[in-house]
């Protein structure tokens, strides 16, 4: 997990300095959801019945 703030926030600052604030929220957002993102994939597949019910 400390790899990926370190990641976040050189990437951020990246964009900040090339005055690219919509990537940097971008890459704010996908860092802030990684925690629901990593306990959804220990969950393993989604049934054809659930994905379904996305479109």
């Amino acid at each position: 997990m400390r790899r990926c703030s370190t990641l976040k926030a050189g990437l951020y600052t990246l964009c900040e300095r090339k005055k690219r604030a919509a990537e940097a929220l971008a890459y704010n957002s996908l860092v802030q959801s990684r925690p629901e993102i990593v306990r959804l994939a220990q969950q393993g597949p989604v049934s054809s019945v659930e994905t379904d019910k996305l479109f």
